[in-house]
């Protein structure tokens, strides 16, 4: 989310720079060029984050509520479930990969 936030502001500040001034001298246009490139960089990083980001979930801070008998669930039993799921999804990539490079081989 900082990095999305980081190149909005940059690309933002970019654009506002632009309708500003009318002339442009040489360090004003080279301040602007570095944070373009520093927008695309933050980008990049954004894009290369997503999937650390795509199975990790709030579970550490799930609000723990008791089941239907009254009785409180165990937070680290909770944490162990994720912990196998995560697993299970890491295991299930895995195989995906080992099938596409198997049927890839070919190439």
């Amino acid at each position: 989310m900082n990095d999305l936030a980081c190149s909005t502001f940059l690309i933002g500040g970019i654009f506002f720079a632009l309708e500003a001034r009318r002339e442009l001298p040489m360090p004003y246009l080279t301040g602007m060029i570095l944070m373009g490139v520093t927008a695309f960089i933050s980008i990049i990083d954004l894009c290369l984050q997503r999937r650390q980001f795509k199975s990790r979930k709030l579970r550490k801070f799930i609000l723990l509520t008791p089941d239907r008998k009254g009785k409180m669930q165990d937070p680290k039993l909770l944490l162990m479930l994720a912990a196998k799921e995560d697993e299970e999804e890491r295991q299930r990539e895995l195989e995906e990969k080992a099938k596409r490079e198997a049927m890839d081989a070919g190439w």
